[in-house]
C-alpha cells in the first residue's frame, strides 16, 4: 500500500531528524576530546590503585576486585551508551558496541599490554576464559530467537553473572 509506505518513509525522516547531531565547533571539539582522554587517563589511574586499596583493606584478591568493582566501573560508560541507543531504536548499534568493545578488550588492549609487559594468567584465570567463551557461543542461540534479546532473557544473563561472580569470588577464597 502505496499510503502506508509514504507514512512509514515520513515517520523515519522525522525520527533522522531529531537524532542528528548538532556541529560543534573544532575548537570545542578538540578542547573535549583532549580533557575525556585526560579523564581517562587519571580515572584509570585512580580506578587500579582505589581497586587493590580495596582489595587489601576487606582481604579478598585482586582478581575478584577487577572482576567486579573494576570492570564495573570501565563498563558503566558502555551500559549508558548502550541504553541510549536502544532507548532511541538503534538497538544494532547497541549489540555492535557491546561485541565490539569486547573483540577490542581481548585483542587489542590485552595485546597491547602483553607488548609492554607480559602478563601471567592469574589462578582461574584459564576458567574465567572457558566460560566466557562458552557464555559467549551460548549467546548465539538468544540473539537468533525472535531476532532479539526479551525482558526474560536479559534477566537470565544478569542471573548468570551474579552465579559467575559468586562461584568466581568462593574459588579464590578456597
Amino acid at each position: 500500500n502505496q499510503r502506508n509506505g509514504d507514512a512509514y518513509l515520513d515517520e523515519l525522516e522525522e525520527a533522522t531528524d531529531k537524532t542528528t547531531a548538532h556541529p560543534v565547533r573544532l575548537w570545542l571539539a578538540t578542547l573535549m576530546t583532549i580533557g575525556g582522554i585526560v579523564g581517562v587517563i587519571s580515572g584509570g589511574y585512580f580506578t587500579v590503585e582505589g581497586a587493590g586499596n580495596i582489595a587489601l583493606a576487606i582481604g579478598i584478591s585482586q582478581t575478584v576486585v577487577g572482576l567486579t568493582i573494576v570492570a564495573l566501573g570501565t563498563s558503566l560508560p558502555e551500559l549508558t551508551t548502550c541504553i541510549m541507543a536502544a532507548r532511541r531504536g538503534h538497538v544494532d548499534m547497541a549489540i555492535g558496541n557491546v561485541v565490539g568493545s569486547n573483540v577490542f578488550n581481548v585483542l587489542f588492549i590485552l595485546g597491547t599490554t602483553a607488548v609492554v609487559r607480559p602478563i601471567d594468567v592469574p589462578l582461574g584465570g584459564y576458567k574465567d576464559l572457558g566460560l566466557v567463551s562458552l557464555l559467549s557461543l551460548a549467546l548465539l542461540p538468544i540473539a537468533f530467537t525472535g531476532q532479539r534479546i526479551c525482558r526474560q532473557e536479559g534477566a537470565g544473563l544478569l542471573l548468570v553473572y551474579l552465579g559467575y561472580m559468586i562461584w568466581r569470588a568462593t574459588i579464590n577464597a578456597g
